[in-house]
C-alpha cells in the first residue's frame, strides 16, 4: 500500500512538473517571439470585411495620384508598433505606411463559438457591439482625417474598403527582416508623410539657437489646432509628445484615430443612439498640462510665448478654453 501511494505521489508531481515545464517553455518562447516580431503577420492585418460606403473616401486627383504612386513606388521596412497599427518606413524616409492590427475590430473567437449557456445574458452581445462600435468610430475618425483634415494630418490616402483601383502591390519587410509582398487593394491601411516628433524638433532648435524657427513651430501648432477646431473637430488624445510632429517647419497630426463630431460617448446600453448623437459645437483647443509643464520647464521663454499666442487665438475665435487636459 506504501509502495503505492509513493507510485501515485511520483506520477502526479512528475506530471504537474511537466506541465509547468510546457507552460514556461510556452511563456518564454512566446515572450522571445513577441519580442522579435513584435506579433506581426500578415495574417494579423488581413481582413476579409465586407466594403461599407461610409468608409469610402473621397476620388484622389491626379496631383494626389501622382504622390500616392511616388509614395507606392519604393519599398518599405518595419519602423514600429504602435496601439493601432504597424507601421513602415519607405525607402527615402518620407513615408509612413501603417497596417491595422485588425483583431482589435474582432471578438475573440471564444465570444464567436462559446455556448449561450456558457456566458452571461448579453454578455456576448455586449463584447460583439464594443469591437463593432471602435470599429465605426476609429474608421469614421480615418475617413474624416482624409477627406477633412488632409493638409493638418498630411496624409497620401486611407484606404478602409477592399477596392480594384491601386493595382500594385508593395513589398515591405518585417521586424525580422522577412519581405511580404502586399496586394494594398485587399487590406486596410493608411499611408502618410513621414514629420520629425515634436519635443526633439523644439529641443534641436533651441540648441541651434534657432529660437525663432522654434516660435514658428509652436505657432504652427496652435495653428493646426484651430484650423481643426473650426471644422468642428474634436480630438480625444491631444498628446503634443507622440501624436504630433512637423514636415518642413509646419505641424501635423500623426495619429488620426481619435477624431469624432460626438459630443456625448456612447455606451452599450444606449447603442441604439450610435448614429443619432447630435454634433458637438466648435470647441477651443484642448493643449494638455504636461505639454506645457515640459515647455515651461525646458524653454520658459517659449512657454510665455506660446501661452501668449494660445491665449489671442482663442479671444479672435471666440474660443472659451476648457478645463486642462492631463
Amino acid at each position: 500500500m506504501k509502495k503505492l501511494l509513493q507510485r501515485r505521489a511520483y506520477f502526479w508531481i512528475s506530471a504537474i512538473s511537466l506541465c509547468l515545464a510546457i507552460f514556461w517553455t510556452y511563456k518564454a518562447v512566446s515572450c522571445l517571439w513577441e519580442e522579435q516580431t513584435d506579433v506581426f503577420t500578415v495574417g494579423g492585418i488581413s481582413s476579409s470585411r465586407k466594403p461599407n460606403p461610409a468608409w469610402d473616401v473621397h476620388l484622389l486627383s491626379q496631383e494626389e495620384r501622382t504622390e500616392l504612386d511616388r509614395a507606392l513606388s519604393q519599398k518599405y521596412y518595419y519602423l514600429a508598433r504602435g496601439n493601432q497599427a504597424f507601421a513602415f518606413l519607405s525607402e527615402d524616409g518620407r513615408y509612413v505606411l501603417k497596417f491595422f492590427k485588425q483583431k482589435l475590430f474582432e471578438p475573440p473567437l471564444f465570444w464567436k463559438l462559446a455556448p449561450s449557456a456558457w456566458t452571461k445574458e448579453g454578455r456576448r452581445a455586449k463584447k460583439i457591439w464594443k469591437k463593432e462600435d471602435k470599429l465605426r468610430r476609429d474608421f469614421e475618425s480615418y475617413r474624416m482625417a482624409f477627406d477633412e483634415l488632409k493638409e493638418e494630418t498630411g496624409l497620401i490616402l486611407v484606404h478602409l474598403n477592399a477596392t480594384d483601383w491601386i493595382g500594385r502591390k508593395v513589398s515591405i519587410t518585417d521586424k525580422i527582416h522577412i519581405e511580404h509582398s502586399i496586394p494594398l487593394d485587399d487590406f486596410n491601411f493608411i499611408i502618410q508623410k513621414r514629420a520629425d516628433l515634436v519635443y526633439p524638433t523644439i529641443d534641436r532648435l533651441m540648441a541651434e539657437g534657432n529660437v525663432n524657427a522654434a516660435k514658428e513651430a509652436l505657432s504652427s501648432i496652435l495653428g493646426l489646432f484651430v484650423s481643426r477646431c473650426q471644422k468642428g473637430i474634436s480630438d480625444s488624445d491631444p498628446d503634443l509628445d507622440k501624436n504630433f510632429g512637423f514636415i518642413d517647419g509646419r505641424a501635423i497630426q500623426i495619429d488620426i484615430g481619435r477624431f469624432t463630431r460626438n459630443a456625448t460617448k456612447v455606451k452599450f446600453r444606449d447603442r441604439h443612439l450610435s448614429q443619432q448623437a447630435a454634433p458637438s459645437e466648435v470647441e477651443p483647443p484642448v493643449i494638455k498640462d504636461s505639454f506645457k509643464a515640459w515647455l515651461s520647464e525646458n524653454h520658459p521663454d517659449l512657454y510665455e510665448h506660446f501661452m501668449k499666442e494660445y491665449q489671442t487665438l482663442c479671444d479672435q475665435n471666440g474660443f472659451k478654453p476648457l478645463s486642462p487636459v492631463l
